[in-house]
């Protein structure tokens, strides 16, 4: 009987993500970094960007300067571009590197954030001007309750369930094998979630 498709955050998880790991690249401090994410991610209202925001002040401390941040502008599906000190900013997807100008994502930080993919965060990468300043991990925990939601839905006769997500692939695959889904979908932008659903109503393969 028919398909399910759930989207992840807020979800399948509960929508409360937490960063757990802030990596300077070499010659960075860990103040730098997060000093930049912050000022950036404070005019988001993305779930990562709260958790960044206050996860990064904590660490921070009340006493840090966040510097203004200047013409934020979103990058759909990918991250956020601003100028910080009359530098650009970007900040997003490791992949959003491969997409923009300027110095290619070094070796060393694109394998950091694979690693930590692995491990079920999603990373977010910033550059500054020609530099790199490091990756941040975060993490969004799976609803207690939703394997047991799957369990059911398949006692009942659903025969497929996959989950869509724009996270990497290597964490929304992390997810539902947690929960016990059949599938899972990463790296979409809101048309493609759009253009999935519709294959899964009309029962064409995905």
């Amino acid at each position: 009987m028919g398909a399910i498709a759930f989207d992840k955050t807020g979800t399948l998880t509960i929508g409360k993500p937490a960063l757990t790991d802030a990596i300077p690249a070499p010659g960075i401090s860990e103040q730098d970094l997060l000093t930049i994410a912050v000022a950036m991610e404070q005019l988001s209202d993305h779930p990562l960007a709260a958790a960044v925001v206050r996860d990064g002040l904590s660490r921070l401390g009340p006493d840090t300067e966040i510097p203004p941040v200047k013409q934020l502008r979103s990058i759909t599906g990918n991250g956020l571009t601003a100028f910080v000190h009359d530098q650009e900013v970007l900040l997003g997807k490791p992949g959003l590197f491969d997409q923009v100008g300027g110095p290619t994502l070094p070796e060393a930080l694109r394998s950091i954030a694979a690693t930590l993919e692995e491990q079920g965060r999603t990373t977010v990468v910033l550059r500054q001007g020609g530099r790199y300043l490091g990756v941040l991990g975060l993490m969004d925990q799976p609803r207690v309750e939703a394997a047991a939601v799957v369990s059911g839905l398949r006692q009942i006769g659903i025969q497929r369930m996959v989950m869509i997500s724009g996270d990497n692939q290597r964490v929304v695959d992390a997810v539902a094998e947690t929960i016990g889904l059949d599938q899972a979908f990463g790296n979409l932008l809101p048309e493609d979630k759009v253009a999935m659903i519709q294959q899964l109503r009309t029962g064409s393969p995905v």
